[in-house]
């Protein structure tokens, strides 16, 4: 079933589709789960899905909460996905796997929670936790996310700002992407480092553009 046959259908008939949706989930077959999740992916593209899949929400972390699944990933997603936004037990869950040790799952979690909310505190508590895991991908995966959400807040600025000092070229590079993305008026906090990438021989042509294309 696709996402213009779900978006057509009433919240009744989707209300009598999610039992089904949740036995899938259940179900000892690997591909019986996995059309279920599927099944949870439309749903929860819909305007009213958080709502709708409130009552379903412990079902879909006992498959990120099983470490040997491979539709952990997939049941994040759905989790992230929820509309208008995700509730405060979808926050809470996500939250509670923010120090997954599956990097790939840790990542979509930090994004999302960093996408979904602008809280000083859970923004401290999320780069708490990706600066102590200190691994690449996820550092810079943040880097990007703190970027497109064109983030303001002082910590999350500092961290970008930090990043830019890196001796990691591919945490530099992230870097720059990030203040590439943010607003004119918090870019100028920057200008010093920016400069400096900018006239580093050393540094990638590419990034040495982006950096002065970021400065103005």
């Amino acid at each position: 079933m696709g996402p213009e046959t779900i978006d057509v259908l009433s919240a009744d008939d989707i209300n009598s589709l999610l039992p089904i949706a949740k036995q899938c989930l259940h179900s000892p077959q690997l591909e019986v789960r996995r059309d279920g999740l599927a099944l949870l992916v439309t749903i929860a593209l819909r305007p009213d899905s958080s709502q709708l899949l409130e009552l379903y929400v412990d079902d879909i972390d006992g498959i990120i909460g099983d470490p040997s699944s491979p539709l952990r990933q997939g049941a994040v997603t759905v989790l992230i996905l929820t509309r208008p936004k995700p509730s405060p037990k979808v926050m809470e869950i996500l939250e509670s796997h923010l120090e997954d040790k599956d990097s790939s799952v840790m990542l979509s979690v930090a994004a999302s929670l960093l996408e979904a909310s602008n809280d000083p505190t859970l923004i401290h508590r999320v780069l708490s936790v990706v600066q102590k895991r200190a691994d690449l991908p996820v550092t810079n995966g943040i880097l990007g996310q703190l970027g497109l959400v064109r983030t303001r807040n002082p910590e999350a600025l500092s961290f970008i700002g930090g990043n830019l000092d890196s001796a990691n070229p591919a945490s530099r590079r992230a870097a720059v992407e990030a203040v590439s993305r943010l607003d004119r008026e918090v870019r100028v906090k920057f200008a010093t480092q920016l400069g400096r990438i900018a006239a580093d021989d050393t540094e990638p042509k590419e990034v040495r553009a982006k950096a002065v294309e970021a400065i103005r």
